[in-house]
Parts: structure tokens; sequence; C-alpha cells
């Protein structure tokens, strides 16, 4: 059996969804992604997944590395649809 978190974020997430963190300023992460794919792989992970919020700059960094055990991921943003208002 495989070992993976599909969920973890790098310092490239730069806009948080908590609110706190919005107000400070502050990413949801402060982490560089080769440091991530190290300490996963350091606690038997077989794949490294880096889901930053609408970017994949993170796991662009450990591919350009050539590393084997990643996979790709991206958190897509999502907003309500703007309400549409026919003729009265």
């Amino acid at each position: 059996m495989a070992k993976v978190d599909l969920h973890v974020h790098s310092k490239h997430s730069n806009q948080p969804s908590e609110w706190y963190l919005r107000r400070l300023g502050a990413p949801e992460s402060f982490t560089e992604p080769l440091e991530i794919y190290r300490r996963c792989r350091a606690r038997g992970m077989d794949f490294v997944t880096i889901s930053d919020h609408d970017t994949i700059a993170g796991a662009m960094e450990i591919r350009l590395r050539r590393f084997r055990s990643r996979w790709r991921g991206r958190r897509a943003g999502t907003r309500p649809a703007p309400t549409c208002e026919g003729p009265a």
C-alpha cells in the first residue's frame, strides 16, 4: 500500500482561505517545496504532492529536480456565481 498526503501547501500558497491569515497578510505555509519533499520522504511517503492555491509553482520546483515520487496538484479557488435577474 502506498503512502501519500494529497493536501500539502508550500510557500506558494500566498492567498490563504482562512480569514485570519489574510488579515495578517500571511501565506498558508512558509515551507519551501524541496523541504516538503525531503520531510515527506523521510516520513515514509511514497508520493509527494503539493496542492497550492491557484498555482503549480511549488510542484514545478520539485519537478525541475526530476524527483520520481511526486504528483502535481492545484487547489483551484471558486466563487459563487453572480445572481441573474431577468427583466421585471
